[in-house]
């Protein structure tokens, strides 16, 4: 849905036709890389969490067209709102989402809890799957204390089992200085020793 919301097509009259032969591509592209020996495959699609409707048409079963033939764990990425000061797209919400891709193959999901108010309780429709939780302001602000990263998570805990929750910044680190980064990235770390010493 992503690679069709940022494409200008001037081929396709059947939007769904165009995903699907988009997913067919992804496919042949996540075959390459579980041969290649990737442990994890992750799928970014922001354009998800805005266009629900599409998502419940036929996006939720491309995606799982994309999945033809995988074995190894997939997630997939649902981005909220974006590093450097650009608004949040906190107007479209997880809790309608996640129930829909619940239905699909997928893996696990990524979802951002680093720059939102958003309340973990909407991760128990979750189930036993991966959820990659982004407990890291991606932006350009101070690294948060070990402290704050160990409540964030902790909340989430309280729906799911440890073992299925990963630790992640909300999306990319590359709007912000390396040492930043660094700094932001040691933090998390630090906060997710203290909670495994702790379970």
């Amino acid at each position: 849905m992503t690679v069709i919301d940022s494409s200008f097509n001037e081929f396709y009259d059947d939007e769904e036709e165009f995903a699907f032969d988009v997913a067919a591509a992804v496919n042949g592209e996540l075959r390459d890389l579980q041969a290649a020996g990737a442990d994890v495959l992750q799928i970014d699609e922001p354009a998800m969490t805005r266009y629900h409707d599409k998502v419940r048409a036929y996006g939720s079963s491309a995606l799982d067209r994309c999945l033809d033939g995988i074995i190894v764990p997939t997630i997939v990425h649902l981005c909220y709102g974006y590093p450097g000061g650009g608004a949040l797209q906190h107007q479209y919400e997880y809790e309608r989402l996640l129930p829909l891709l619940m239905e699909t193959r997928i893996g696990g999901f990524t979802v951002e809890f680093g720059r939102s108010a958003f309340d973990p309780k909407v991760l128990q429709i979750c189930g036993d799957r991966i959820v990659v939780f982004g407990c890291i302001d991606p932006g350009d602000s101070p690294a948060p204390t070990v402290e704050a990263i160990e409540r964030r998570v902790a909340a989430a805990l309280e729906r799911l089992d440890p073992r299925q929750v990963w630790l992640a910044p909300d999306c990319g680190l590359m709007t912000i200085s390396r040492a930043l980064a660094h700094e932001k990235l040691r933090v998390m770390v630090d906060a997710a020793q203290r909670l495994r010493a702790r379970l």
